[in-house]
């Protein structure tokens, strides 16, 4: 038996048995990698982060410095990580399944320049200059490429433009997913730029001529940290190429699927094919997906709004402004005594928790938390905390 790879963003298994007379394919599997949203969720906690701590120390009124002690460095990112152990995992059940006896994996190998820009120009070394004045910087160099490319003229109004008076734009921007590569740039007069902030004037590109090739950079990536992954099981790997699988595919006559590439992989040319597999797709979930971070303390926030509208408090003065750390310090009193006269209120009529202030010793305090749900006749309510329950559980929920 043998059980095949077709590597990927969407990974095909099988598992093909070799009988003397056919070869008969007894499962195939699918599996679709999580390395983007992987690598997409990283950089909105690492963006959540760095805004919360920037909102600290604006309070606290001295310059922001990072306490963290940052891992060691690793040879790959936890995102290529993740799907590598994916891959595996599938690959040891399988074999806890069926007794295998090879491993053939078909690995992605892309021409990354090919695919973006359509051919593949010489590498050429960029001489070395024999003064300061006569070196040139790579960014000038680029933007005198895409001013050539685009014949020194507005793509909006088709203005002739000069070296000095042309505008590089960005067809994507970098808050959008763009980047600084020179097939999402273009050329533009100085009067067009202005269209585009105001939003009056919009540019956008044919996607099919710049594919993505994301997803092929990380298969590529993590190639290595497979294979030897694979190694590492015991038995035999072969790696084979995507011509491989396409004239295989082409001798059987079968569709062009994730699982039929990684069928014929393990099958002999020539040898009569038996496709009598079950076919599976493999889910991949988050560990926490029920968690979100910095959850908002319902709460503190129930009890600063009630306190805020009590009569006879200001409620401009009760405002907490971001971008106006004067006026904060000097209403920051004049908060704190509206709220604890108001808790002193709720104190005397017994309808006061503790537990919903904020504190080292309070567990409802803003911080990362899992989320529990409990059955209630009207239908499934989300608790924050378990010790809230039996106080707010007859209160309306938002």
């Amino acid at each position: 038996m043998t059980v095949t790879l077709d590597d990927g963003k969407t990974v095909g298994f099988a598992v093909v048995e070799h009988l003397p007379h056919a070869d008969r394919v007894l499962c195939k599997v699918t599996l679709p990698t999580r390395s983007e949203r992987i690598s997409d969720q990283l950089k909105a906690r690492r963006a959540i982060r760095n805004a919360r701590r920037n909102r600290r120390n604006r309070r606290r009124h001295r310059a922001g410095a990072s306490k963290i002690f940052y891992r060691q460095p690793v040879p790959y990112p936890p995102s290529i990580r993740a799907d590598v152990q994916a891959k595996l995992n599938v690959v040891d059940r399988l074999r806890r399944w069926y007794p295998m006896t090879d491993i053939p994996i078909e690995i992605v190998k892309l021409d990354v320049q090919r695919a973006v820009y359509g051919t593949a120009p010489q590498r050429r070394r960029r001489p070395e200059p024999q003064s300061v004045m006569q070196g040139v910087a790579p960014s000038a160099e680029k933007r005198l490429a895409i001013l050539q490319r685009d014949g020194f003229r507005c793509l909006s109004c088709g203005t002739s433009v000069t070296a000095e008076t042309a505008r590089v734009h960005h067809f994507v921007q970098r808050k959008h997913g763009g980047s600084a590569r020179y097939d999402i740039q273009g050329t533009l007069c100085v009067h067009c730029p202005t269209a585009v902030a105001s939003q009056a004037l919009a540019l956008c590109f044919d996607t099919t001529a710049y594919p993505n090739v994301r997803a092929a950079g990380r298969a590529m990536h993590g190639r290595l940290l497979l294979e030897a992954r694979l190694h590492q099981g015991g038995l035999p790997v072969t790696v084979r190429y995507g011509y491989d699988t396409a004239a295989l595919r082409e001798a059987f006559g079968v569709d062009k699927t994730h699982a039929n590439d990684a069928m014929v992989l393990g099958c002999r040319p020539g040898v009569p094919l038996v496709d009598v597999a079950a076919a599976y797709t493999v889910k991949l979930h988050a560990r926490h997906d029920g968690r979100k971070l910095f959850d908002v303390n319902l709460g503190v926030a129930a009890y600063r709004s009630a306190a805020a509208q009590q009569p006879g408090a200001d409620r401009a003065r009760m405002v907490v402004d971001e971008h106006d750390q004067a006026t904060n310090l000097a209403n920051r009193s004049y908060r704190r005594h509206v709220r604890q006269r108001y808790h002193r209120q709720l104190r005397a009529r017994d309808d006061f928790n503790a537990d919903l202030l904020p504190g080292p010793r309070h567990l409802n305090e803003i911080c990362t938390t899992n989320r529990a749900v409990w059955l209630s006749p009207n239908g499934p309510v989300v608790l924050k905390n378990p010790r809230i329950a039996a106080w707010r559980l007859n209160a309306p929920w938002p």
